[in-house]
């Protein structure tokens, strides 16, 4: 087909593309530019008549066909049948039907290799792995050989050196002890010479007692200058104090004192008194000022239930001419509370929790009852009703209930009714009280001045009598230093001759010290070399145990000639590796063969259960060396598994490699079938396609 973006691009490339595929089919191709005059000659014909009112007809032609039902296949079929090539299209839909089925089988073929390829992928590169893990076990064995012909020539030479250095041990060891015996009989005899060591101690004591003896007097005289020194200064301080006692005895200042203590102690129960009647006046003052000194429990548990109280006093007003007949009569009221008539029925049920209070109902209109009566003081509780009862009652001179025989004695020194008057006689008692609490503080001074004066006289009384006992120690100081004046200068001659022997034993001591003490070092080096010699000497047969040449040798399971002969056959680089590098090298190998044969991943069961056991010995740090000693067991381990897999591994391979010839032949014959049916003639004629238009005539 050709390409093109457009319609016309395309049309104009059908002739070269047309121009360019392969001639087929043994027939001379027609241009498409002449198509139509091949088909039907030179004159024009009716090929076909489209109509839509035509119905349909089963006849393969062009003739009589409804428009409205013409598909480009039907089109196709009817040229084709008009042309004579039906019978190329039923070989053209064979041939594509057997390619279809050649396709098939060699992509199936092909499937099937690709997954059996993959299979055999596996195993083999499980033989391959095991036997590049053959190659290595083989190297590994041959460095372990090595490492073990090493170790075994080493050990040899070490073990031979070690019996020479403990050979010359023995010997030193030897002199030592002869040179230790002659030492200690030296030390020994400087250190026992017991009349030398009589006389130095005699002369030493001698001279040491005698300046113990200066030291202890000198001790005491300087200690007794400075008593009297001490002495003295208190002297002084108590002289100043006893000025004080004006002549007074210690028993004529103590009591004194006890009758200024006694004066103290009243003094301070007065100001107890007084403070205590400040507080009551001052409480007092505060209650008043606040309206809570009359009734006070009884208006605050009103007020907290949102009732209209007051004590009853504060709801009156007297005036002077009033006071003498009305504060009579009040007297017995004097505690109640006035509450709103309208809540004074509340005011009881609350009242009922304080027994022992009175309640005065009061009424707005009280106000108007009775001119003559006290003024109301509160407008919120005129109590108007209750005054005029009072004055109903009461008779003359204070005679307030001529039924019940009750009189009242007025007269007191400040208003009984309103809260003003009691302020002011709260404030009075306050100014009384605090008056009274000055008075009571200036006695308190007084008295502590007295007392302090008399606590003077006493101390002054006892520092005269502590005066005179001081002076008599100052003067028994004063004599016990002339006495020891007199010790001192008789000592001062023996104590010189004690010196010149004492400093003559001191030399003659320290020389021998000296002689000892080099003696003694000498000693201690010569037993500190033999101890030093016998643990070098352990120590160097520890080694030689620890070298274990049985053990080497029967790791190298030969000779020691066979092992330097051994050496002998190794390249230089490996000659001249040390052991610890022959540990590394075979270890490496050791842990390569073993990955090499069960690689990382593989599974756990594959694993024989002695290489595992193996494993775990060679990875725990506690048994030190494991990694190396138990190299031998893992290549015999990984061995002994190569070997058993290992004619298994060669029939795998065998059978794989007869498989894959098989299954190769198979896939190769599928896609030479898939070739050749490619190839046939139609198949070249379906791909080298002829572009020929029909040209239809419609009326």
């Amino acid at each position: 087909m050709p390409f093109g973006d457009t319609e016309d691009e395309r049309a104009g490339g059908a002739d070269g593309l047309w121009d360019a595929l392969p001639r087929s089919n043994g027939r001379t191709d027609i241009r498409a530019n002449r198509l139509a005059r091949t088909l039907y000659g030179s004159t024009v014909r009716c090929v076909s008549f489209l109509s839509t009112s035509v119905r349909a007809s089963p006849t393969a032609n062009l003739l009589a066909q409804p428009l409205n039902e013409l598909t480009p296949e039907r089109i196709f079929e009817a040229i084709g049948a008009l042309t004579g090539l039906t019978a190329e299209i039923e070989q053209e839909q064979k041939s594509r039907a057997e390619e279809y089925e050649h396709a098939g089988r060699a992509a199936r073929a092909e499937e099937e290799y690709e997954l059996w390829d993959d299979r055999m992928k596996v195993v083999e590169d499980g033989i391959a792995s095991r036997e590049r893990a053959r190659t290595l076990l083989a190297e590994a064995r041959d460095s372990w050989r090595s490492r073990c012909a090493r170790y075994l020539v080493d050990g040899f030479h070490e073990s031979e050196r070690i019996g020479q250095d403990v050979e010359a041990k023995e010997r030193r060891r030897k002199e030592l002890d002869a040179q230790i015996e002659t030492a200690g009989e030296k030390v020994h005899r400087l250190s026992d010479d017991k009349a030398f060591d009589e006389s130095c101690r005699t002369r030493i004591k001698t001279y040491e007692d005698q300046k113990a003896v200066e030291s202890a007097l000198k001790v005491e005289q300087n200690q007794n200058v400075g008593s009297i020194e001490t002495l003295g200064g208190q002297l002084r301080t108590l002289q100043a104090v006893a000025a004080v006692a004006d002549g007074r005895t210690v028993e004529q200042a103590e009591e004194e004192i006890a009758e200024a203590g006694r004066m103290v102690q009243a003094a301070e129960r007065i100001k107890g008194r007084t403070e205590h009647a400040l507080r009551v006046a001052k409480a007092a003052l505060s209650a008043a000022e606040k309206g809570e000194d009359v009734a006070v429990a009884q208006v605050r548990l009103l007020r907290a239930n949102d009732i209209t109280a007051a004590p009853l006093v504060d709801t009156i007003s007297l005036t002077e001419q009033q006071r003498p007949v009305w504060e009579a009569r009040l007297l017995p009221y004097r505690h109640a509370v006035a509450v709103a008539h309208h809540q004074a029925q509340e005011a009881v049920q609350l009242l009922a929790a304080l027994p022992g209070s009175l309640l005065v109902e009061a009424d707005p209109a009280d106000h108007l009852l009775g001119p003559g009566l006290p003024a109301a003081a509160d407008p919120d509780l005129p109590v108007g009703r209750f005054l005029a009862a009072l004055a109903e009652r009461a008779g003359a001179d204070g005679h307030i209930d001529p039924v019940a025989g009750v009189h009242g004695i007025a007269g007191l020194p400040e208003a009984l009714t309103g809260r003003a008057g009691r302020i002011r006689a709260a404030q009075d008692q306050l100014e009384k009280a605090a008056g009274e609490d000055d008075e009571a503080d200036e006695g308190i001074r007084e008295a502590e001045r007295t007392k302090s004066r008399a606590d003077a006289h006493l101390r002054g009384a006892k520092a005269e009598a502590e005066a005179g006992a001081v002076q008599g120690k100052v003067t028994k100081l004063r004599s016990r230093n002339s006495a020891i004046e007199v010790e001192l200068s008789k000592l001062d001659g023996p104590l010189r001759q004690a010196k010149i022997g004492y400093e003559a034993a001191l030399g003659e001591k320290a020389a021998r010290a000296q002689q000892i003490d080099t003696a003694s070092r000498t000693l201690a080096t010569l037993k500190k070399e033999l101890e030093e010699n016998r643990r070098q000497w352990s120590a160097l047969l520890q080694h030689r145990t620890d070298l274990d040449l049985p053990r080497l040798n029967a790791q190298w399971t030969g000779t020691v000639d066979t092992a330097e002969q051994h050496l002998l056959t190794l390249d230089e680089s490996e000659a001249m590796r040390p052991p610890a590098e022959w540990d590394e090298v075979c270890a490496r190998l050791a842990n390569e063969v073993r990955a090499a044969c069960f690689p990382p991943g593989d599974p756990e069961q594959n694993r024989p259960e002695e290489l595992r056991v193996v494993d775990e010995q060679r990875a725990d740090r506690r048994t030190g060396g494991a990694y190396v000693r138990l190299i031998p067991d893992v290549l015999r381990i990984v061995g002994n598994f190569l070997t058993d897999h290992e004619r298994v591994d060669r029939e795998n391979a065998s059978q794989i490699q007869r498989e894959r010839q098989a299954k190769t032949i198979t896939l190769t014959g599928a896609k030479a079938a898939l070739d050749e049916a490619r190839r046939s003639p139609s198949c070249r004629a379906r791909r080298s396609p002829r572009r020929a238009p029909v040209s239809t005539t419609r009326r």
